[in-house]
């Protein structure tokens, strides 16, 4: 089976891959060790040297002192500290070397070793003796440096020859052959070292390479035999697919190897056959559902007439209705400006009465522009508004508001406060007055209709240059919304069950109108509860001139 072959192709290319990452791991760590033993032979080669030298120096400083009578105690006490520094990183290097072979190995395997290690140590590492000289050299200069000021010259030459001896003997051995063996020898244990670390490279590169060869050979050899094994049954059933989605149920695919592509053909040609029975099936259901069709379209014509019929009784209800309602309303409107006419004759009105009348003016005039709105809907098939926009001030606006809910507000015993800045006074709207005046009175009727007596509702307006905005927001403190709902208050007869316990009367019509005239002035409106109770409404207007470039 293909499956088959396909897992054991992915199997290899899988063992490879971990043959090759073990392979890696295991090369990295060894060229790190290498790297690590070459890296301290050449530290205690470059250790060997500095404390040659510094020997050296230590030696020149103390023929010049036993002359002069004037060395400096600086200088000695430097050169000890990296002859000390020197001997204490050789013993240290000297710790971390490999072990040499245990007595009874053969002699083979020492050079083994010995080959593997080509950094280790010499036979005989001369450390030991050098601590012991570097002590007695370091007892002699301090000794020595105490009395040279006070010694004759034939006293001082003795001490000369004296620090000759400390320095290039100790324990009968020529410590100037010692150490020059024993640089020479570190140099030679350098160089293995380096050697080795390079053979070592070369080795991982070769066999990395190989590894890479021998798993690119055979994802090539696998790719290869795949494609030539699957291009004759892929390309069979493409173009058996391609016809049964032109609808061509006759076309079958051809597989003979016994692999899943047989398997899936045979699926293929059975759902042919299905399909092909379907299709003469719906070709003998087709006539009947034309007739049946036929009969529903002559019902549904039906019913549309009876839809008109009754969309003509709703517009003559709408039109009695507006007709009943124009007249009361001009009836209180003339009263209330024959009211007003005769108070400023007789001057026995006082301020607040004529306000009162004036507010009921202005009222019924807003009113009276609704009935005939709704008029004009009830006359025409379309219910979209008309606008009327010009350039308003905020103030003009919130006040006309403000007074329209003012003794709605005052008979509830609720304060309304006006915290609009006197820059968001001054912005201009394009807006229609009356819509706008209208859209915050639904708002502001809602904040007074649900606060308790004795509270606040405040309005506040601020303008956002940034936005080229005018942001108003209306808070209350009254029983408050779910926050969950506060995108559903905006919808047509929606409303809150608390809302309904409030105030039973309400259809849920207001804000949904209110929306609808913020949105004809190309704002936003949106309702957040607030965390200490209540609600706040908040209207988002374009400024004048963004509204322009908006247009």
């Amino acid at each position: 089976m293909l499956l088959s072959r396909l897992s054991i192709a992915f199997a290899v290319l899988i063992l490879l891959s971990a043959v090759q990452a073990a392979f890696s791991v295991w090369a990295v760590r060894t060229a790190s060790a290498q790297s690590a033993l070459t890296r301290d032979a050449q530290q205690m080669l470059t250790e060997y040297q500095a404390l040659a030298a510094n020997k050296q120096r230590l030696l020149v400083w103390l023929a010049g002192t036993a002359l002069t009578g004037q060395g400096s105690a600086d200088t000695r006490n430097q050169l000890l500290q990296e002859m000390e520094r020197s001997l204490h990183e050789l013993e240290r290097l000297q710790a971390l070397q490999p072990l040499p072979p245990p007595s009874g190995t053969p002699a083979g395997s020492s050079a083994t070793q010995t080959a593997s290690s080509p950094h280790a140590a010499p036979q005989s590492h001369p450390i030991a003796l050098l601590r012991a000289n570097f002590d007695a050299m370091r007892a002699y200069v301090l000794q020595a440096s105490t009395a040279t000021a006070r010694s004759p010259v034939a006293d001082q030459a003795l001490m000369w020859l004296q620090a000759a001896a400390v320095f290039d003997h100790h324990g009968g051995r020529d410590m100037r052959k010692e150490l020059a063996a024993a640089i020479a020898q570190q140099r030679e244990a350098t160089e293995q070292a380096m050697a080795q670390q390079n053979e070592t490279l070369d080795t991982l590169q070769r066999s990395s390479l190989g590894l890479m060869l021998l798993s690119a050979l055979w994802g090539l050899l696998a790719a290869g035999y795949f494609m030539r094994r699957l291009h004759q049954p892929f390309r069979q059933l493409r173009l058996a697919t391609e016809a049964l989605a032109d609808g061509d149920y006759r076309q079958r695919p051809d597989t003979a190897n016994p692999d899943e592509f047989n398997l899936i053909g045979q699926q293929l040609n059975a759902l042919a056959r299905r399909l092909e029975a379907n299709q003469r099936q719906n070709e003998a259901l087709r006539a009947g559902l034309d007739a049946a069709v036929a009969e529903r379209t002559q019902a549904l014509m039906r019913s549309h007439e009876a839809l008109l019929q009754v969309d003509a009784r709703r517009q003559r209800f709408f039109a009695e209705i507006s007709h009943e309602l124009r007249t009361p309303v001009t009836v209180i409107r003339g009263e209330a400006e024959i009211a007003l006419r005769s108070g400023g004759q007789a001057g026995v009105q006082d301020a607040a009465y004529r306000g009162a009348l004036e507010r009921i003016v202005t009222a019924a005039a807003a009113l009276g522009q609704r009935v005939q709105e709704l008029v004009r809907l009830a006359r025409s098939s379309a219910s979209a508004q008309s606008y009327a926009f010009a350039p308003v001030r905020l103030r003009a606006v919130v006040q006309g508001a403000q007074q329209q809910m003012q003794a709605i507000a005052s008979n509830r015993g609720i304060e309304l406060l006006d915290r609009a800045s006197a820059a968001a006074g001054d912005c201009v709207l394009e807006a229609d007055l009356d819509k706008l005046q209208q859209a915050l009175v639904i708002v502001l009727d809602n904040a007074v209709r649900y606060s308790a007596a004795g509270s606040q509702v405040q309005i506040e307006a601020e303008p956002d240059a940034a936005a080229q905005c005018l942001r108003i927001a209306i808070s209350d403190s009254g029983m408050g919304i779910d926050p969950e709902q506060t995108e559903q208050v905006f919808e047509p007869y929606f409303r809150s069950e608390a809302a309904r316990l409030r105030s039973p009367e309400g259809l849920g019509l207001g804000l949904s109108i209110a929306r609808a005239i913020v949105l004809a002035h190309r704002g936003s409106i949106a309702m957040e509860a607030l965390a200490v109770g209540g609600t706040r409404v908040t209207i988002e207007l374009p400024l004048a001139g963004a509204a322009a470039a908006a247009a």
